[in-house]
């Protein structure tokens, strides 16, 4: 009887020193990686989307944002912060892991694009998210590679189209539809960026935004 009463007790003080273990673990990740929420993306706060790590593409200078980078990154996050590109890793909110690339890649001393990427392992933000944010999509281009009941679309957003997005719709587009990469751009070489980007990623009909609708409605629309 006292044996097992022993055996009790030190499966009890097992379990006890195991939750504690996980305790400590849970709390050095969220020192250790900090977590970029919501609002970052969705907010119109002091440095909110096209705003990173209060770098904003076409008016940081890159040795600026290196620094902010710094600042902002534990070093084991940071791969690279060279003096032209900068890589780094984040977590999102649902502890999603987004890679971020900063690039100054024209003569200039500003940033000239951040992009965001979860290399289709998450999600960064939501369409909807964006929207409800009042980042209305400008102009909106299919993909000519579409899968069975999906359609990929490559989305400009704002007055200025400083952002542009990447969203699959699975049977429709809608508020949940996710987006899995993003680009912050300076607006100056927006034209530039977004054909590089349509051209290598096949985003080759630009169509008009239908808002909320099915994939085929998305797929049978004519292109301009």
């Amino acid at each position: 009887m006292k044996y097992r009463t022993l055996l009790k007790n030190i499966a009890l003080f097992v379990l006890v020193l195991s939750n504690m273990s996980c305790s400590t673990i849970n709390n050095f990740i969220e020192i250790k990686h900090p977590i970029i929420h919501k609002e970052v993306f969705i907010s119109k706060s002091k440095c909110s989307l096209p705003c990173l790590f209060d770098i904003t593409a076409g008016t940081t200078n890159y040795l600026q944002a290196a620094e902010n980078i710094k600042n902002y990154v534990p070093e084991d996050q940071i791969t690279e912060n060279g003096e032209r590109t900068s890589n780094l890793w984040i977590y999102g909110e649902d502890r999603t892991k987004i890679f971020v690339v900063v690039k100054q890649v024209f003569p200039s001393d500003t940033v000239t694009i951040i992009e965001l990427s979860t290399h289709g392992q998450g999600k960064i933000t939501s369409i909807g998210d964006m929207i409800s944010a009042g980042y209305k999509p400008m102009r909106v281009f299919r993909n000519r590679i579409q899968g069975p009941n999906t359609v990929n679309l490559l989305i400009t957003f704002g007055e200025n189209e400083e952002i542009i997005g990447v969203v699959s719709g699975s049977y429709s587009v809608n508020a949940d539809s996710p987006i899995d990469n993003l680009f912050l751009v300076d607006s100056n070489y927006l034209q530039w960026i977004l054909d590089d980007i349509r051209t290598i990623r096949n985003y080759d009909f630009e169509i008009t935004w239908l808002g909320y609708a099915s994939v085929d409605a998305y797929i049978n629309t004519v292109s301009q």
